[in-house]
């Protein structure tokens, strides 16, 4: 006999549609796992902070990071919440976002109005480009995909819901108020599995294994000084 799900009574459909609802959330991170992670460790990232602070939250982040590491050189120093470069500084800093942030701190300024400064903003984007290129970020391969997968989830979850909404209505049958409240829930969760996830599922694999990789270095960061001369602190601001 064919098995016609929207026959079902109300707790019954309700168990079914919850069912459904997690075997697509299922599919959904196998179908991600696929596409986002060929399974091939980066690891020369492992060397770089600031393609770590932008794996972990962003572009703001690198400029955090950044931050510190010319505190701890000695390039920046603070007074309060005010920083100012030191004399020759710039000439001295490795890296593209240090010298951008040197530059605007000629004169002081304070840390916060750094992190928002749409300049240095734009100057860490190349990180990103580094790390799509890696597939630690999703490109535009993968956000179509995600995309994709958003647009069938709603498909599948709001017609079965509707038709199964229109069936109980058409029959008389009113107790329909929990299959909306899962008919709103569970299109969120599809748009949290899909559509908001920062980095891609390499990605989160890659940041894992860096913080266990450097889980020692956490568990003595009460220890670490800034000027302490050493990788430590900037190291242990881009993992965790």
């Amino acid at each position: 006999m064919f098995f016609n799900p929207f026959d079902l009574r109300g707790p019954q459909f309700l168990v079914f549609y919850i069912t459904l609802g997690i075997l697509l959330f299922v599919i959904l991170r196998i179908i991600r796992q696929r596409v986002e992670d060929d399974g091939i460790n980066s690891r020369h990232i492992f060397s770089d902070p600031y393609t770590i602070a932008y794996l972990r939250e962003g572009g703001e982040e690198v400029i955090r990071v950044a931050i510190i590491s010319l505190l701890d050189r000695g390039l920046l120093t603070a007074n309060g919440v005010m920083l100012s470069a030191r004399t020759g500084a710039e000439a001295i800093a490795r890296k593209p976002i240090e010298k951008g942030i040197l530059k605007k701190c000629h004169n002081p300024v304070s840390a916060s109005s750094l992190v928002q400064d749409p300049d240095l903003v734009a100057m860490s984007e190349r990180y990103e480009e580094e790390l799509m290129k890696l597939r630690l970020l999703p490109g535009d391969a993968a956000r179509r995909i995600r995309d994709i997968l958003f647009r069938l989830s709603l498909i599948i979850l709001w017609g079965v819901a509707g038709t199964k909404i229109y069936i109980a209505l058409i029959r008389g049958k009113t107790n329909i108020i929990f299959l909306i409240i899962l008919a709103v829930i569970f299109p969120v969760i599809a748009y949290a599995l899909t559509k908001m996830p920062f980095r891609s599922i390499k990605g989160d694999r890659t940041l894992a294994n860096l913080r266990e990789t450097f889980s020692g270095l956490k568990s003595r960061a009460a220890s670490i000084q800034m000027g302490g001369g050493t990788t430590d602190i900037v190291i242990l601001a881009s993992v965790f």
